[in-house]
């Protein structure tokens, strides 16, 4: 039965999601760690008569890391590309310059089983969010300064002139990625103008983090991370971050709004940052959806229980969305 469940999560996410066709070429980029998500997969996408071809590699030692030269090939390649992979490859020249050749890219970074029953890919409509996505983003491109605060301590600003919303939402066009069951929106903050207080209380979902038990701060001075304070969470990220001996890792990267009404914090991503009522915040790399920084990482850290003030209006508190 159980079996029977996760089935139909895959053909949801590569029928009605990935909207993938008969007559596609699709890739599936998996690690050895991911096998039994891409067996998964495969029977999805073979289903439906789509051709299918499966490339496995090593784990990625960190996130961001390119895959192998061939597979990066391949992908250039394909019409869609999924992957199930343990260690994100989202932000590669990899994914960027198979985008370019017009691949429509689901991101599946940590995908487990679960998911593929959980109400965040069964019961949402991404359809009908995917109009959600489309008319925030509108009033975003329309701003230009961005205010963050919660009861907890977050106050947190930054601008964006001339910076568009990329809709991380439903359904995949060409030259796109996504992230199901990910629902968001996201900018990417002029570099240098990020100022204030983080409260991050929600999750980390990477190093083996996940959901918190108890908050991490964190100071933003002039774009950058200058301090990070906590559990043993907190010296986590800060000890990992500081093997890089590179200052772009502590770069402002994106502010995410998460807009999936049936996704909960659960430690796994490609959730997470869609928790409806949630900010996630990105560090790191920026380059390859917006930005101008390069860095070896990109993590995003979830806020909670958000407001946010557009140009100094209030356009959202929690779960509530302010149209004019």
């Amino acid at each position: 039965m159980q079996e029977a469940i996760y089935s139909f999560g895959a053909r949801k996410l590569v029928e009605n999601v990935g909207n993938i066709k008969p007559h596609e070429k699709v890739l599936i980029v998996s690690d050895f760690a991911m096998k039994v998500i891409a067996e998964r997969l495969t029977c999805a996408v073979s289903a439906i008569g789509a051709e299918c071809v499966v490339c496995y590699m090593k784990p990625r030692e960190w996130d961001c890391q390119e895959p192998p030269e061939m597979i990066a090939e391949a992908m250039k390649k394909a019409d869609v590309i999924l992957t199930p992979v343990s260690v994100s490859i989202a932000w590669t020249n990899a994914i960027t310059n198979a985008k370019k050749n017009g691949a429509r890219v689901m991101l599946m970074t940590g995908f487990t089983d679960e998911i593929f029953a959980r109400p965040a890919l069964v019961l949402t409509n991404f359809q009908e969010q995917a109009k959600l996505c489309a008319k925030l983003a509108d009033i975003y491109d329309k701003a230009s300064r961005v205010r963050l605060y919660t009861e907890k301590g977050t106050d947190f600003t930054f601008e964006k002139q001339g910076r568009y919303a990329n809709k991380v939402g439903p359904i995949p066009v060409s030259g796109e990625c996504r992230a199901a069951p990910d629902i968001e929106i996201n900018i990417v903050p002029i570099e240098g103008t990020s100022q204030g207080k983080l409260v991050v209380d929600g999750s980390i979902p990477y190093l083996g983090i996940g959901v918190l038990d108890t908050s991490v701060e964190f100071v933003v001075k002039d774009g950058l991370i200058v301090s990070i304070t906590g559990d043993r969470n907190a010296q986590k990220l800060a000890d990992n971050l500081a093997q890089f001996e590179n200052q772009n890792v502590y770069n402002i990267a994106e502010f995410g709004i998460g807009l999936n009404p049936n996704a909960c914090l659960s430690g796994v991503m490609l959730e997470d940052e869609g928790v409806f009522g949630t900010v996630h915040i990105g560090i790191g790399s920026s380059c390859h959806f917006g930005g101008l920084v390069d860095a070896p990482i990109h993590y995003d850290l979830l806020i909670k229980n958000v407001c946010i003030e557009l140009d100094g209006k209030l356009i959202q508190r929690g779960r509530e969305i302010f149209f004019d």
